[in-house]
């Protein structure tokens, strides 16, 4: 009993919590004082009790799992749980210790409870404050370690880490601080580490130093140094200023580069606080405004302006103050120390204290008098050429580069019909033909080219090209184009400026001077031909004459029975071929008439087609004239020759035959008409000659009236034929035109002038032959004309005296000019021609009868003789039948 009495005292003498329970519900049995204390409860009111009563849910079942699995094997198990005492939550580690019976059975359950409440408060204080210190050591923002007395880095935080390139594995314990110092500090920094671990006060605790990292590179360390209390150990911090050394001395560059632009820059700064006065300004200022330094300082703006400007002034300080915006561009008066006004551009913005309280207002002034007026000039001058520009037939434009019109003169609307805003929408190619549009862009991109640039920004560069221009109706216009580059003030190309100029009607004029040009050289050029053309056939008609004459005075003495009359007759018929290629010569040369009278043209081109149409079945010729036709005077032998050369092209023209159809009209040409045809206006006889052949390009239409140029093959013709009409249609005074289209056919149209004299019918001689008695002087200068003339002048029967050239003549016919009947004479001989030989023999006997003879029609020089009196005129070759016909009427009608 003693001995149970000792363990009940013991029991109750424990300062821990014992209980004992039923396995089965938890039913308490026995409770010690600690345990009743616990819970402020009697023993009589917790014997019976639950004993997992006391626990939270979520620990209730812990514990029941701890007893529950005790066994022989585990009969005790410990671990922490929370309890609900009237204290509060208490955290007690509780053992439990199974009790067994004889059949080693679970009977009870005896559990011991230790209150641990204030040795875990105090563990989980302790470790919070040692993670809050870790935490601020390693987030002071700064690289932190703390160095042992021997220099050894114990503990580093992650800054230090980075600023050095090591991790902690490689610092703490293994590196000394002193690896970290740059050579130049490394003594200093060893006697600083020895004298703070003796007196912390006698070195300084912050200081800057060189650091050296794992790469070698120098970064600036402001060091900050604590000894930690009671310990020889130290606490260091590094903070990397490397880049905010860079800074300060970026900053400090700045500085010097702002304030030599403020004190260099031209413009003038300012500073004034908030009622106006100047606190600080620049070098410039001083020379904007005429004071001395000293005058200019401390004064208010209102001193240096007028009223009127004083005012906007203070408006624009006021709304800058109340919105807090700056303003640009303020135009104001200020006036110097001189009292000369000046125009200058300011701008205002507001001064602030470190705190961001305005202290005043800031800005730039520039003096803008020189600018103003240059622009008030700009502006007068713009509305001047403007106005010029509004109101010039030229069109001015300007264009960029992508040549789009940025802007266009009024006047456009008279030149293309478009109105300004239309041109602006359209682009160079819409208002060009596509041909002027490929020559200015080809132009403009050779003009452009990088190495022309030296050349373009010659002020007086400029190109000028002439460009057809389409319409707003679709008709076309020339203009010429002169362009130069834009440039804007600072002198940069930046697009086109140039004027368009309408040159339609000098376009038409040099077109009509080129073809009047062109028409002068090709007559010039004909005109050449047809001398040499003329010369040839009349030394040609010489020899022809003396193959004629012989051949006639062969005749004479022979009958038809004679085996040679047939080929004597033969001869006579080449001389006429070979007359008629001469006249063909003679015509293109427009050598003059023979015979020239009044002739109905009707009437002679009825003869002519009625002829032609024997000769070439194949063509139908259809003549339509008009009723009332008048007269022309010609010489009827070449019209019909013109006729028969356009007949013959025309058969030509139309292989396989068809029909050629002539008109016959009178017309009337007007000045506008004539013009460029070198004729005169007037009454005119109009002939047009269609065809329906295959008609003439354009090259052949230029060229049909060419001498010698010919579209047949060789052999097949002379190319004469139309020359030869041209020049006869020109000497009558007339033109010959033709109309053509290929595969169409072509019309030939003459004009020739009307004459108001009637027609003459003419009689001709009854019989072949004329003989006579009179004396005749023979003047030639070719011995063949002598010999074979004066031989057919004799078989003729007249006396016949000779002289070779017009001195001889004149010598003969002073001498014997009383027995001289008629003179015989040449036109072209050396020394003395023709006109000065007829002039002379007049002299002699004003009433000579005078015959010229010539291988040359009738024109020029044998016109005018014959104007002044000469009684006929003979062209060579002659037969003999013409010779006698034309001799015995010059002499019957003297």
């Amino acid at each position: 009993m003693m001995k149970d009495s000792i363990y009940r005292d013991i029991l109750e003498g424990l300062p821990i919590l014992v209980c004992r329970y039923l396995p089965e519900d938890g039913t308490l049995t026995l409770v010690n004082r600690t345990y009743c204390d616990c819970f402020a409860r009697s023993r009589e009111d917790l014997v019976g009790q639950c004993f997992l009563d006391s626990f939270p849910c979520q620990d209730r079942e812990r514990m029941k799992q701890q007893y529950g699995s005790l066994n022989k094997d585990s009969p005790e198990k410990t671990d922490e749980y929370t309890m609900v005492t009237p204290k509060g939550m208490r955290r007690q580690r509780w053992t439990s210790h199974a009790v067994f019976d004889d059949n080693g059975e679970v009977v009870e359950i005896q559990a011991v409870g230790e209150d641990i409440t204030e040795r875990r408060w105090a563990e989980n204080e302790l470790r919070s404050s040692v993670e809050r210190y870790r935490t601020i050591f390693e987030n002071t923002g700064t690289a932190t370690i703390i160095i042992e007395e021997d220099t050894t880095i114990s503990l580093a935080n992650a800054h230090f880490e980075a600023l050095s390139g090591y991790c902690r594995d490689e610092l703490e314990w293994k590196k000394s601080w002193t690896e970290f110092i740059v050579k130049q500090d490394l003594e200093k920094m060893k006697r600083y580490h020895v004298l703070r671990r003796i007196d912390h006060v006698s070195v300084p605790r912050e200081y800057e130093f060189g650091f050296i990292n794992r790469q070698g590179e120098i970064r600036d360390i402001v060091l900050n140094v604590r000894m930690i209390p009671g310990t020889r150990q130290s606490v260091a911090s590094c903070l990397d200023i490397t880049e905010r050394k860079k800074v300060e001395v970026a900053l400090r560059q700045s500085e010097e580069k702002y304030r030599s632009i403020l004190e260099d820059m031209e413009d003038s700064y300012y500073e004034v606080d908030l009622v106006g006065n100047l606190t600080f300004f620049n070098p410039s200022t001083i020379k904007t405004i005429g004071y001395d330094y000293e005058e200019f300082t401390g004064k208010n703006f209102k001193e240096i302006m007028d009223e009127a400007n004083a005012e906007k002034v203070f408006e624009v300080f006021h709304r800058v103050f109340l919105t807090g915006e700056s303003a640009r561009e303020c135009d104001w008066v200020l006036i110097r120390k001189s009292g000369e006004r000046i125009i200058v551009e300011t701008s205002v913005s507001l001064r602030r204290d470190p705190s961001g309280n305005i202290i005043g207002f800031r800005g730039i002034v520039r003096d803008v008098t020189g600018r103003k007026l240059a622009q008030d000039a700009l502006s007068k001058s713009e509305q001047r050429y403007r106005m010029l520009a509004e109101n010039v037939r030229e069109v001015i434009w300007t264009m960029d580069y992508d040549l789009n019109t940025t802007y266009v003169s009024p006047s456009v609307e008279y030149l293309l019909g478009y109105s300004y805003q239309e041109v602006k929408a359209l682009r160079l190619k819409d208002i060009l033909t596509p041909e002027s549009f490929s020559l200015a862009r080809s132009r403009l991109k050779k003009e452009f080219k990088r190495e022309d640039m030296e050349r373009r920004n010659d002020p007086f560069w400029y190109i000028t090209l002439e460009l057809q221009h389409v319409r707003k109706d679709g008709s076309k216009v020339w203009a010429e184009v002169t362009l130069n580059q834009q440039l804007n003030e600072e002198g940069v190309p930046i697009g086109l400026i140039g004027v368009t100029r309408d040159v339609s009607e000098r376009k038409t004029a040099e077109d009509e001077k080129r073809r009047l040009e062109g028409r002068l050289f090709q007559a010039e050029r004909m005109k050449a031909v047809g001398t040499l053309a003329g010369g040839i056939a009349h030394d040609f008609n010489n020899l022809l004459m003396g193959i004629q004459g012989n051949a006639s005075l062969m005749l004479m003495d022979i009958d038809s029975n004679h085996p040679h009359f047939g080929r004597i007759k033969n001869v006579e018929q080449y001389v006429r071929r070979g007359s008629e290629l001469t006249r063909q010569l003679l015509g293109f040369a427009r050598g003059g008439k023979y015979e020239v009278k009044p002739t109905d043209l009707d009437d002679l081109i009825r003869k002519s087609s009625v002829m032609f149409e024997r000769t070439r079945k194949e063509i139908r010729i259809r003549i339509e004239t008009q009723p009332g036709l008048r007269t022309v005077e010609v010489d009827q032998g070449q019209i019909e020759q013109v006729l028969l050369n356009l007949y013959m092209n025309a058969w030509q023209a139309m292989p396989g035959g068809g029909e050629l159809l002539v008109e016959l009209n009178n017309a009337d040409l007007d000045e506008v008409f004539v013009e460029s045809r070198q004729i005169s206006a007037g009454s005119y006889v109009r002939i047009s000659i269609t065809d329906t052949g295959m008609g003439m390009d354009e090259v052949t239409k230029q060229r049909i009236f060419e001498p010698f140029f010919t579209t047949k093959e060789m052999g097949r013709g002379t190319g004469l034929g139309l020359a030869s009409a041209y020049g006869i249609i020109r000497n009558h005074g007339g033109i010959i035109e033709v109309e053509s289209t290929r595969g169409i056919g072509s019309t030939f149209i003459i004009h020739l002038p009307a004459s108001e004299k009637n027609v003459v019918e003419e009689n001709k001689p009854a019989q072949d032959m004329f003989f006579g008695k009179e004396t005749l002087l023979l003047v030639d200068d070719e011995e063949m004309i002598i010999e074979v003339g004066s031989q057919m002048l004799e078989m003729l029967g007249y006396t016949v005296m000779i002289a070779h050239n017009g001195h001889e003549a004149v010598d003969i016919f002073r001498e014997k000019h009383t027995s001289i009947d008629m003179v015989i004479m040449d036109m072209i001989m050396p020394e003395m021609g023709g006109g000065e030989t007829y002039k002379m023999l007049k002299d002699i006997e004003p009433d000579v009868c005078v015959m010229l003879s010539s291988g040359y029609s009738l024109n020029g020089q044998a016109k005018k003789i014959m104007d002044q009196g000469c009684r006929g005129f003979i062209q060579k070759p002659f037969n003999l039948k013409d010779l006698s016909f034309k001799i015995r009427k010059v002499l019957d009608n003297r």
